[in-house]
């Protein structure tokens, strides 16, 4: 993300947290500037798609009593990606209406280490790879070719 959507965090903890109602009520927009920047910045929709895709792909074999047997056997991945998930969330509660986040390299290393660890569970659970996924957007083809 950057500079503009933590100082977007920021303000919008103040304003939630302020305890004034008009405040309170411009809280709203920068939640959804907050929005706005992660689903630019940050892919969700394409990487959500992408593992839709490959979920819905039936040789992926993504059966609820596969996803069991690949949790079972990446239980301490799971185990050591949603500790670290729990880590970050408890953090930021614990310090609500307290954030700074003016220090962006250590907000992006937070939120960083949050959306690796989301992607460990996915992948520990699905078997989901870049590799063997055909879902996301097709890459253009290169101009570069010399034909």
């Amino acid at each position: 993300m950057g500079q503009t959507a933590y100082k977007d965090f920021t303000e919008f903890n103040q304003y939630l947290f302020s305890g004034d109602f008009v405040k309170m009520f411009k809280s709203i927009g920068k939640f959804y500037m907050i929005g706005f920047d992660m689903s630019k910045t940050c892919r969700f929709n394409e990487l959500a798609f992408e593992v839709t895709g490959f979920c819905l792909d039936k040789k992926n074999n993504c059966t609820i009593d596969n996803m069991i047997v690949n949790f079972q056997a990446k239980f301490f991945d799971f185990t050591d990606a949603m500790n670290k998930i729990a880590q970050v969330l408890f953090n930021e509660y614990n310090n609500l209406g307290k954030q700074n986040y003016s220090n962006v390299d250590e907000s992006e290393q937070n939120f960083e280490d949050l959306g690796k660890s989301f992607g460990r569970v996915v992948r520990a659970i699905t078997k989901f790879t870049k590799t063997a996924s055909e879902g996301g957007k097709k890459r253009k083809p290169s101009n570069n070719n010399n034909n």
